[in-house]
């Protein structure tokens, strides 16, 4: 048996990685077929990470040209994105990723079999509700991460980290960002800035380290949070991340409250309103972020945590191994 995977962007790695591993265990072979792109995280420019998944992952990586030759009996997307190329009889299963599906799963709902999200809540909200969905999680978060592998990997410290999630630059004026700093580095903290390759950081505010998509599988930003003691954050999807990693977060308010869909939304705004977040929603206070930090690297939100999880994404790891149950179930 093959299971194909459709890599048009490198950060796609992230969701399908946990799926090739648990695959892999079962003894079922997995290919890869990637996709030019003109994005910054077009497959083409990350040789290395492809040659690694060749040697040390086993996987069979090809260009997409080859994919119709090359048919498997499931095929596994990211929200659609070269269901185009798939002109062969397969099971199509799209992985829903951060926000797009708001915008594009229309687009891809008839021409696939099944579409997974975390959970039904995050369908439900945004109102794409169908028969085809499977509510089994999101595979990215079933990856183990340890905390000396990452400091060596990162060239870090393991002493008092705090991760800056970079805003958007078009937000940057929203916010002291030197303020912020300043604070830190008065507390005594290394600042990591973590930002995307299409979101370069200034000069000013790369702090004593920064990162753009350093590592695509495990994500950069995931492997940062983990050995971080402070992560501020300003309104991005990432509070997801801190979420299923349990990391009690600051969050700086830059986006617009009332508008939740994509465009100027803030990502998953019902993930905000518990106590492992503190939340600036008018500007930057001087005293008001030290007490902050303060509170929140000693905060205990275990509780608050379960309660996020369990209502809003999912519980658990395992997700990998849940999606190719469900799609064995449903093909005997």
């Amino acid at each position: 048996m093959y299971i194909n995977f459709l890599l048009t962007e490198m950060t796609y790695l992230r969701y399908f990685m946990p799926l090739v591993l648990e695959s892999q265990s079962r003894g079922i072979e997995c290919r890869m077929f990637i996709c030019k792109s003109s994005k910054y995280t077009d497959p083409y420019r990350s040789k290395s990470t492809l040659e690694e998944l060749k040697s040390k992952y086993k996987v069979d990586v090809k260009d997409v040209g080859y994919i119709s030759k090359n048919p498997s009996e499931i095929t596994f997307l990211l929200e659609g994105s070269g269901i185009e190329y798939i002109q062969y009889e397969t099971t199509k299963v799209v992985l829903v990723g951060t926000l797009d599906f708001t915008v594009i799963y229309d687009s891809y709902i008839n021409s696939s079999d099944y579409v997974v999200f975390p959970s039904k809540f995050i369908a439900e909200y945004y109102n794409k509700i169908n028969d085809k969905n499977l509510y089994l999680g999101c595979p990215k978060y079933d990856v183990k991460l340890d905390r000396k592998d990452i400091l060596k990997k990162y060239s870090l410290d393991d002493n008092q980290n705090a991760l800056i999630v970079f805003p958007k630059l078009q937000d940057l004026q929203k916010i002291d960002m030197n303020g912020i700093y300043n604070i830190l580095h008065g507390m005594g903290y290394k600042i990591i800035v973590k930002t995307r390759g299409k979101d370069r950081i200034p000069t000013q505010f790369k702090g004593d380290h920064s990162f753009e998509d350093f590592s695509w599988f495990p994500h950069s930003s995931m492997e940062l949070i983990s050995v971080s003691d402070v992560v501020v954050n300003f309104d991005s999807a990432t509070v997801k991340e801190c979420v299923m990693l349990r990391h009690p977060f600051i969050n700086f308010r830059v986006k617009n409250e009332l508008n939740r869909f994509v465009g100027g939304e803030i990502p998953f705004n019902f993930l905000y309103n518990d106590d492992y977040c503190i939340n600036f929603k008018n500007g930057f206070n001087a005293s008001s972020f030290e007490d902050a930090v303060r509170t929140i690297v000693i905060k205990d939100c275990g509780d608050s945590f379960n309660f996020a999880i369990k209502k809003y994404m999912h519980e658990g790891n395992g997700t990998s191994k849940k999606i190719l149950d469900e799609l064995m179930k449903r093909r005997d």
